[in-house]
């Protein structure tokens, strides 16, 4: 299983963007609109993305700008 999720700066996760079962090699484009799981408008600021698979874990740094 795969997980993409975004935090805010301290730490608190804001949105699920991919929880799914993938197989190795799939190429996906995944577009965070700035809202967080209920739907509401996040502030602009920064952000982490977080990809978790089966035995990796990858973070990148994200500037949401409006």
């Amino acid at each position: 299983p795969a997980h993409l999720d975004v935090f805010d700066a301290a730490g608190r996760h804001v949105r699920t963007l991919l929880a799914a079962t993938t197989t190795g090699g799939d190429w996906r484009e995944i577009v965070w609109d700035g809202r967080d799981d209920q739907g509401l408008a996040s502030p602009a600021g920064s952000y982490l993305a977080r990809l978790a698979g089966r035995d990796q874990t990858a973070m990148v740094r994200m500037t949401l700008m409006k």
